[in-house]
């Protein structure tokens, strides 16, 4: 249950500054995630994801809001109606968000069968709380739809092609999409049996008309095939090599193989993302399973020890009072994944991804433990 006033949500990040990690989310860096926040409600996403660089010296922390069915992006008409729009940041990509936004609300999109989540991504650099404060602009998201899997893996071609045109025509103008559409068709049809787009979009904030596709079930045996099939120009056999270096001993529990991440302009570009899943048990009670991977992380050069050790002191859940919220909430943390950036030439970076849930707290008697699993 919420409260009637309107909250940020900037308010949210600053309320839990006190359970972000020092050596991953600085308090700069804090200040510029709550500039770019502040221009969405607090009720519009529970889930939060944190996208953190591993490596030495850069301190950017980039913000990730996940908008589910029961959530209004600002601004955006839903077709049945419902309570008056939030205040509507401004600018030209926020006007292609919100047409987005109104799509996938239709009834009549083939959306709503197909999609249950939105995404909204924000690059917050370093110094943009300072910029935003003396009257730049408002920032600019990129903006994903997610997939159903199961769904997304029983649809005929046509289907899925004409699903994601829909997606991408309120983002990217038709003159302009044509060239990377077929790019893009060409990446769908090249999927083995089991892989399935998982979410598409576009980033907004980088003022092109780049489109990422992330495309899910692929393994260590189908992931040089699909890049080959698909006409990556990177080199395969540094990818995989790079890969095979952080391969764990036998007998510690290796991360799973997430999301591969593609972007395409006139053809497949050379960088690509390439998601290990950390697994969630354990995590709502501070403990994390992949702890030989994370070591692998910092013998590679990919990780600090400093930033390794901040990984694990994320995972945990606490009863917090947010401000937007008439009830305690219970606020779950967990590192989601570990995504390796390769840049097609040899340059990799590693990212970690901390997601922070948050539910009204329900403790099956007073002296219970919070019911954190749930929010997972």
């Amino acid at each position: 249950m919420t409260t009637s006033s309107p909250t940020g949500l900037d308010d949210t990040i600053a309320g839990l500054a006190h359970l972000f990690p020092p050596g991953l989310v600085g308090g700069r860096a804090r200040d510029d995630l709550c500039a770019v926040a502040a221009q969405l409600p607090a009720a519009l996403s529970n889930r939060l994801y944190f996208e953190t660089p591993l490596a030495a010296g850069e301190r950017q922390v980039d913000l990730i809001v996940r908008v589910d069915r029961s959530s209004r992006v600002p601004g955006a008409r839903a077709a049945s109606g419902g309570p008056p729009p939030a205040p509507s940041p401004a600018g030209p990509a926020w006007r292609r968000v919100r047409r987005l936004a109104a799509r996938w609300r239709s009834p009549h999109s083939g959306l709503l069968e197909a999609s249950d989540a939105m995404w909204l991504e924000f690059d917050v650099e370093p110094g943009t709380r300072e910029r935003l404060v003396t009257g730049g602009d408002r920032a600019p998201p990129g903006v994903f739809v997610d997939f159903d899997a199961a769904r997304s893996r029983a649809m005929s071609p046509a289907r899925r092609r004409a699903l994601i045109a829909v997606v991408l025509r309120p983002l990217i103008d038709e003159a302009t999409l044509r060239q990377p559409l077929d790019a893009l068709h060409h990446c769908l049809d090249a999927l083995p049996l089991d892989g399935a787009p998982a979410s598409i979009g576009v980033m907004l904030s980088r003022g092109d008309a780049t489109i990422r596709l992330c495309v899910g079930g692929l393994d260590a045996f189908t992931l040089g095939a699909y890049l080959k099939a698909v006409g990556w120009p990177g080199s395969l056999s540094g990818l995989q090599a790079q890969l095979r270096s952080l391969v764990t001993p036998a007998g510690d529990a290796p991360p799973r193989l997430g999301l591969v991440h593609l972007d395409i302009g006139a053809g497949v570009l050379p960088q690509v993302g390439i998601e290990f899943r950390l697994s969630r048990a354990g995590q709502p009670r501070g403990r994390l399973s992949e702890l030989a991977f994370l070591a692998r992380l910092e013998d590679v050069g990919l990780c600090t020890p400093v930033k390794r050790r901040a990984l694990m002191d994320w995972p945990g859940s606490t009863v917090e009072r947010l401000g937007h919220q008439l009830w305690p909430s219970v606020v779950t943390r967990r590192v989601n994944h570990v995504k390796i950036v390769h840049d097609g030439a040899g340059e990799v970076r590693a990212k970690g991804y901390l997601c922070l849930t948050h539910g009204v707290y329900a403790p099956r008697s007073p002296s219970a433990p919070p019911r954190a699993e749930a929010l997972l």
